[in-house]
């Protein structure tokens, strides 16, 4: 395991066995290669002083990716965060990220790996983590992100998988849908006004690789 690998809060811990759903004994997987996500391998050092942010579910081969060229390794499933806050209480989008989140104040991330988990977020909750993420990124930070383009989506976030050659296999463990945000290039730059579009690749899933870097 990546040394300096840092997992969810013991609070965070808790939301994730108590509102993760089971994944089913044969999710659907589908794989595709990513363009976007070898751009920015191309762009990365392999000297392992980089730090990574990953906002979807811990999986052992992103892990073995990011120790490439990472010294430290954040991973925070933040949509179960988010889905236990607004059960318990009326969601307060100001500080949000901040609240629920465990990294270090004085983080500053090289590469954040939303996958597809900004599509499940209201647009104040998107403008909101697009602030927390500015807050932590540099003037080299990049960041990756998929969209759904169509007009239903899984109702959970698929598992992303990175393979050999920036081969991505996911997985959507639910056959059910949610309407999908259908989040514009327009409202995207509205709702992250710190990051600037530099990639968009649309796939045939009807999903799109997006991926930003500081303005």
């Amino acid at each position: 395991m990546a040394r300096g690998l840092s997992f969810l809060t013991s609070r965070c811990e808790v939301v994730k066995k108590k509102e993760f759903k089971p994944m089913t004994p044969t999710p659907s997987r589908q794989s595709y290669s990513s363009l976007a996500l070898r751009s920015v391998e191309e762009r990365l050092v392999s000297d392992k002083s980089m730090q990574v942010f990953d906002l979807g579910r811990a999986s052992g081969a992103n892990i073995e990716f990011y120790s490439k060229f990472a010294r430290n390794i954040y991973v925070e499933d933040l949509l179960w965060t988010v889905v236990q806050e607004r059960e318990s209480q009326p969601v307060k989008a100001e500080g949000l990220f901040k609240r629920l989140t465990s990294v270090p104040e004085q983080a500053r991330f090289d590469l954040i790996c939303c996958w597809d988990v900004l599509n499940y977020l209201a647009p104040a909750e998107l403008l909101e983590v697009g602030q927390f993420l500015k807050h932590f990124s540099h003037e080299k930070t990049l960041l990756f992100m998929l969209t759904h383009n169509r007009a239903v989506m899984p109702d959970t976030p698929s598992v992303y998988k990175i393979q050999k050659d920036t081969c991505i296999i996911y997985e959507v463990s639910s056959d059910g849908t949610v309407p999908s945000p259908g989040y514009s290039k327009r409202q995207l730059d509205q709702l992250l006004p710190g990051f600037k579009r530099t990639r968009s690749v649309l796939l045939r899933s009807g999903m799109e690789e997006q991926l930003y870097s500081l303005r």
